[in-house]
């Protein structure tokens, strides 16, 4: 009986050695699968498909990611020529090459490291790369900052697809590191301009495509009130128009952020994962306490949408503050920053959510805007109470296209259960659900609207009131 157990676990060993040398070879080719110095991530399929046109480049490339893709051919021309002038400039220090392709060089591996997409580009194909795409930014920058530097001559057909390709500079996926882009600078011109002024150009030009971007505002105060001063912290250019928009918030920051968490271990993701919920789960938790009046606390998220919440009495005022991502409520009005949509609003916003997702994800500020304006708007009439009170200003055509908008964009979005703006949302929540308000909106709504209907009020109160005196006299003096 013995011998017949020692044979049977012999014969199972056998039958699994193929299985566990195949196992054992692939976990020790296993290649580690993040990065902590991620910081320009790939948008993945679920998300990517169906809107490729919001996060890839449509006219120029920038980085390794999108580099000789045959539709953005064209515009390596004017590189090329912003390059030339680059290395021309009188005050240039180093009109040779050859410094900026040993700058590059030397960071080549911290460089490729930034990169969530492998880049299979040889060591020679990388370096011109980026010493061509960084030159042709910190120029480009320049010339929007400073008249000491002149446009480049590149012929009106693509001047004009110049213009429309600067929008191409801020998308996640076409970025380089923001310190590449400050040692080229100080190889050229740091022997002329102090060390903020790379921030300042690179503001500039953020702020001068930014007519309908949002958070210009936020860049302007930040760029003249020098609120960046560290230059390490930025990663790239998208990570600077994220930092001016929370740097000029008036509520305080949260906490120290945490970024890259993916370098701890699977009880920290555990952890992590109790703090976050998807926000298509926020919303089925919202509508369902609508439909049976539950009390709802999870995730402290607003329950009401914005003709809800106006039919129970809320103030819709558009706030004046330099900040898109400011919202407060106090005494029954809600303020909100204007936000302009237009035709690039959301390939914006959905670069800034998906990057804050992947760097960001314990430090959200655009995520929580967007999800607490998907959970203000779910039909036109929501849109309408936002647009006549002149929070949104809407370019897009039709009503329809901003719902469409907010509500496709807090997709496949994880959410933190407690987010920015869960304080104002607990505030509407109490506020909307208060009987006492409800009624108030009722007789505003439906009896004090229009000047007529109060002056008849008035009058019936006046008269039930002479009326009831009439009846009390008469009745004392009987």
């Amino acid at each position: 009986m013995e011998n017949n157990t020692q044979q049977n676990e012999i014969t199972e060993q056998d039958e699994n050695n193929g299985v566990l040398t195949s196992m054992h070879n692939k976990l020790d080719s296993l290649n580690v699968s993040f990065n902590k110095n991620w910081c320009i991530y790939k948008v993945p399929e679920y998300i990517l498909k169906g809107y490729e046109y919001f996060y890839q480049p449509l006219l120029m490339s920038i980085g390794p990611v999108f580099y000789k893709d045959p539709k953005l051919e064209t515009m390596q021309k004017v590189k090329w020529i912003y390059l030339n002038s680059f290395l021309q400039h009188s005050i240039n220090a180093n009109q040779s090459l050859n410094p900026y392709i040993d700058y590059v060089r030397d960071k080549e591996g911290e460089i490729r490291n930034c990169y969530q997409q492998e880049s299979r580009l040889s060591s020679d194909e990388f370096v011109e790369m980026i010493v061509l795409d960084a030159a042709f930014l910190i120029y480009h920058c320049l010339i929007l900052w400073s008249s000491s530097f002149d446009v480049p001559l590149v012929g009106n057909n693509l001047k004009v697809k110049m213009a429309n390709a600067n929008y191409d500079l801020i998308r996640l996926e076409n970025q380089i590191p923001y310190f590449v882009l400050k040692g080229i600078f100080d190889i050229a011109f740091g022997h002329i301009y102090p060390p903020i002024t790379l921030i300042r150009a690179t503001l500039g030009f953020i702020n001068c495509i930014g007519i309908d971007i949002p958070g210009t505002k936020a860049i302007k105060s930040t760029t003249e009130g020098s609120k960046i001063t560290v230059e390490s912290n930025i990663k790239h250019l998208l990570d600077l128009q994220r930092m001016c928009c929370c740097l000029s918030l008036s509520k305080p920051l949260r906490n120290q952020p945490i970024t890259n968490p993916t370098t701890d271990s699977d009880s920290y993701i555990h952890k992590v994962m109790s703090w976050i919920c998807p926000s298509s789960l926020c919303n089925r938790l919202r509508k369902r306490h609508l439909k049976t009046k539950a009390d709802y606390n999870c995730n402290r998220h607003l329950c009401y949408t914005a003709k809800q919440l106006f039919d129970a009495g809320v103030t819709f005022v558009a706030g004046e503050t330099d900040n898109i991502l400011d919202v407060t409520f106090s005494k029954g009005k809600l303020t909100i920053s204007k936000l302009k949509i237009q035709d690039t609003t959301e390939s914006h916003l959905r670069n800034l959510v998906y990057f804050e997702q992947c760097h960001y994800y314990r430090d959200t500020y655009f995520i929580d805007y967007i999800v607490f304006l998907d959970q203000l708007i779910d039909t036109v009439e929501d849109v309408q109470v936002l647009v006549k009170n002149k929070i949104i200003s809407n370019y897009l055509g039709s009503d329809d296209d901003v719902v469409k908008l907010f509500n496709n964009i807090g997709k496949n979005v994880l959410v933190l259960c407690k987010n920015y703006y869960c304080e104002v949302s607990d505030d509407l929540n109490r506020y909307a659900s208060t009987r006492r308000h409800q009624w108030m909106a009722i007789l505003r709504s439906q009896y004090f609207n229009q000047p007529w209907t109060i002056l008849s009020v008035i009058a019936a109160i006046i008269l039930f009131v002479l009326t009831l005196l009439q009846t009390i006299a008469a009745y004392i003096y009987k």
